[in-house]
C-alpha cells in the first residue's frame, strides 16, 4: 500500500470536497443500486479550510456507500470527520509499509 500512496500525484493543499467530487465521478459511471459499496479516503489535513465545502458534496453520495478514512500522520483530528463517517483507520509510522491494525481493519474498509 505504502507504494501505491506515494505514487500518486499531490497539488496543493488537501480538500475533502475534491474526494467527494472525485467519489461522486467515479459513481456517475457504474451502477450500484442498492449493493454496499466501500470507500477508503486518505486524510492528511482535517483543519477548516480543509473541510470546506465537503458537506455540499457528501450530501450527494448514496447511502450505500461507506467510507473509511485513513488518517494520515498525527495531524487529522477523527472528531472533525465524524459526521461523514464512524470509520476510521490510523497510518501514523510511514516507515510501516501499510497502516496500523491494516490486517484486521482492512476487510471491513473494503466492505467484506
Amino acid at each position: 500500500m505504502q507504494n501505491a500512496v506515494i505514487g500518486i500525484p499531490q497539488g496543493g493543499a488537501y480538500r475533502l470536497r475534491q474526494q467527494f467530487v472525485a467519489l461522486l465521478t467515479m459513481l456517475q459511471s457504474v451502477q450500484i443500486g442498492t449493493t454496499p459499496v466501500g470507500a477508503l479516503i486518505f486524510v492528511p489535513d482535517t483543519s477548516k479550510s480543509a473541510l470546506l465545502g465537503a458537506d455540499q458534496f457528501f450530501n450527494e453520495l448514496p447511502e450505500n456507500i461507506r467510507i473509511t478514512f485513513v488518517l494520515l500522520g498525527h495531524n487529522p483530528d477523527k472528531d472533525n470527520l465524524e459526521k461523514y463517517s464512524s470509520h476510521f483507520i490510523y497510518w501514523r509510522d510511514f516507515v510501516l509499509a501499510q497502516p496500523d491494525d491494516w490486517e484486521t481493519l482492512s476487510y471491513p474498509a473494503y466492505g467484506c
